[in-house]
C-alpha cells in the first residue's frame, strides 16, 4: 500500500484553491526515501478518483472542471465557479468518470466566497474509489508535489510543481 497520508487535505487545497482544477496533490518527501512514493503509482490509485465535472447550458454552451470523489454516495466536490450556471442558469451538471463513463449529476451545495461546491452523481459512483483523507501537518514549503486533475477539459491530468506558501488566504472575488 502507498505511503502518501497527506492526500485529502492536500486534495482539497490543490482541487479548491486553484481556478485551473486539480484535484488531488500529494506531498513526496525529498529527503526521506522510506516516505517517498512514485508518482506512476499515485496517478494510479489517485486518478480513478478524480472526475471531470461537465456543465451545459439551456443553449449549449457550458464549461468544465475538476471534481474528485470524496465521501459514498456519489458525491463530489468541485469548485463554485465550475456548476455556477447549474445553480443561476438551469444548466446540467454531468460527471466524467476516469475511465470515460458518465452520470448525471445535481448540485447539493455551493458556497460562492470559497469557491467551493458539491454535486452528488445520480449513479451514486458505484465501485468508485473513494479519495482518501490525509493531514497537512507534514507539508513543508519547497516540498514536490503531484497534482491530478482535469484543466481546461484535459481529463486524467497529472503534473508535477512544488509548494510555494502554506497558510495563504487568497481572496474569491464574489459576483
Amino acid at each position: 500500500m502507498p505511503r502518501w497520508p497527506w492526500l485529502a487535505a492536500l486534495a482539497v487545497a490543490a482541487l479548491l484553491g486553484g481556478g485551473v482544477g486539480a484535484a488531488a496533490v500529494l506531498a513526496f518527501h525529498d529527503d526521506d526515501p522510506v516516505s517517498s512514493c512514485s508518482r506512476v503509482s499515485v496517478a494510479a490509485d489517485v486518478l480513478p478518483s478524480v472526475v471531470t465535472v461537465e456543465v451545459t447550458t439551456p443553449d449549449g454552451s457550458g464549461g468544465n472542471g475538476t471534481g474528485a470523489i470524496y465521501r459514498s454516495g456519489g458525491y463530489i466536490l468541485t469548485n463554485e465557479h465550475v456548476i455556477s450556471d447549474a445553480v443561476t442558469g438551469g444548466a446540467s451538471v454531468l460527471v466524467r468518470y476516469h475511465d470515460g463513463t458518465t452520470s448525471p449529476a445535481a448540485v447539493v451545495g455551493a458556497d460562492v466566497a470559497t469557491d467551493l461546491a458539491v454535486v452528488k452523481a445520480t449513479d451514486g459512483a458505484r465501485d468508485r474509489p473513494i479519495l482518501r483523507a490525509g493531514h497537512s501537518e507534514a507539508l513543508r514549503v519547497g516540498q514536490p508535489v503531484l497534482a491530478l486533475g482535469a484543466p481546461l477539459g484535459l481529463s486524467n491530468t497529472v503534473t508535477t510543481g512544488i509548494v510555494s506558501a502554506l497558510g495563504r488566504y487568497v481572496p474569491v472575488p464574489v459576483r
